[in-house]
């Protein structure tokens, strides 16, 4: 996800954390001044989805999202099997003018055209659904409602004795 839009990411070989596909590897010695590889994987199907989020460890909230096979983006890059994860996923990819340093392909799936699992299990599009709101939002969702805690006045003496003690030392 980069800005607005759902996008393939710049494949290099030679970047940390990209799979040295060996379709993409074969596709760079054919590039030309300015041109890179832009790829994105999609999960073959819901099953493989699943099973993935189940054996990964993440430290921030796992989203899973879907897009229509037949979207106008998907049709414009090659499909076929990821390697890194057969038979699970779908690899796309396409080679497209590339400046330097450029991260993301310039175009790519608007937020209106993603839907993601919502915490409740439904198919929400992007914009409607609780679990891409902010915590706050998303526990209010749930029923949790922020309280305000008076300060214990213990506490305050505690502080105050130290500030004292801290004072008569320097």
């Amino acid at each position: 996800m980069f800005g607005s839009q759902l996008r393939a990411r710049h494949w290099s070989w030679i970047t940390k954390d990209s799979h040295p596909h060996v379709s993409l590897i074969e596709a760079k010695k054919s590039l030309s001044a300015g041109q890179g590889i832009f790829r994105i994987s999609f999960w073959k199907n819901f099953g493989a989805a699943l099973q993935s989020f189940g054996a990964t460890y993440r430290t921030s909230l796992a989203v899973l999202q879907r897009v229509r096979d037949d979207h106008p983006f998907l049709a414009s890059l090659t499909r076929e099997d990821d390697d890194w994860l057969k038979p699970t996923a779908w690899l796309y990819w396409k080679i497209d003018a590339h400046a330097h340093e450029q991260e993301w392909s310039v175009d790519g799936i608007f937020l209106d055209d993603v839907e993601v699992q919502d915490l409740d299990g439904t198919w929400r599009r992007f914009k409607d659904a609780l679990v891409m709101k902010s915590a706050e939002t998303r526990l209010a969702g749930r029923g949790f409602r922020p309280i305000l805690l008076r300060r214990l006045h213990f506490l305050d003496g505690l502080a105050n004795a130290y500030r004292r003690a801290m004072a008569r030392q320097s």
